[in-house]
């Protein structure tokens, strides 16, 4: 995603219509979901003529897909590492000075 975001900055619309599609797709109710989802995600950015670069990014979503799937397998667990990316930059930066 934010590869997506640093290629869509000057497009604030689409960026928009993008993260709104991502979005949905990620918090799909099941891996089923999520893939079609995906699929729909792939067909609006076929039809919408979007950038090359933003369809290479969408892509590269696609091909790992399987990869996304696998937290579907784990329900409870959290989608991001913000809980631990967070903690671990504030040591990061106190090891650091």
């Amino acid at each position: 995603m934010l590869k997506i975001r640093e290629i869509c900055r000057s497009k604030a619309r689409l960026l928009k219509q993008i993260e709104d599609k991502l979005w949905d797709t990620y918090h799909g109710a099941s891996k089923r979901h999520f893939a079609q989802h995906l699929r729909r995600l792939l067909e609006w950015a076929k039809s919408s003529s979007l950038p090359e670069r933003l369809m290479q990014k969408l892509r590269r979503i696609r091909d790992k897909s399987h990869l996304f799937q696998k937290a579907f397998d784990f329900p409870e667990a959290y989608r991001t590492s913000n809980q631990v990316d967070r903690p671990m930059n504030y040591l990061d930066r106190l090891l650091y000075t």
